[in-house]
């Protein structure tokens, strides 16, 4: 009770004031789930914000890059070498969100992404099934409260 609370808040209370700012809280509740809920929204925001052709190219050049640091012809790109991957496609994630993005897509706990996976995450149709799905998720989670 107590005692796990004073430890939350000390975790939380990164500058020892005594008060929790909304950075600290923003960064002490910032978990794996959200992080990866953030990085995924990175990577369909770019698709989305670009015109048909960009998009075209973007997987084009994805396929490209994708083959180059995937030196080892794994098929799949661990968290560093898929980090590497995003940056060289002007996407701005950090190691850790691009760690937690990769659990979450692939689904068997191996954080790694192949290709596939990338170009789920930006394709348009693969983002209104999610949402959907996510809607679904809400409503079922709701479902069993009431």
């Amino acid at each position: 009770g107590e005692e796990e609370f004073e430890t939350l808040f000390g975790h939380v209370d990164v500058d020892g004031s005594g008060a929790i700012t909304l950075d600290e809280l923003a960064t002490g509740f910032h978990t794996p789930i959200l992080g990866a809920a953030k990085a995924i929204a990175t990577v369909r925001s770019h698709a989305q914000n670009l015109a048909p052709e960009a998009l075209k190219e973007l997987s084009t050049r994805g396929a490209a890059l994708f083959a180059v640091i995937d030196e080892a012809q794994a098929g799949s790109l661990d968290a560093d070498s898929a980090h590497q991957f995003f940056q060289g496609l002007s996407i701005d994630l950090s190691l850790n969100e691009v760690g937690w993005m990769l659990e979450r897509i692939s689904g068997d706990g191996a954080a790694r992404m192949t290709l596939a996976d990338f170009a789920e995450l930006v394709d348009a149709e693969a983002m209104v099934s999610d949402r959907a799905f996510q809607r679904k998720q809400r409503i079922q989670a709701v479902s069993r409260v009431t």
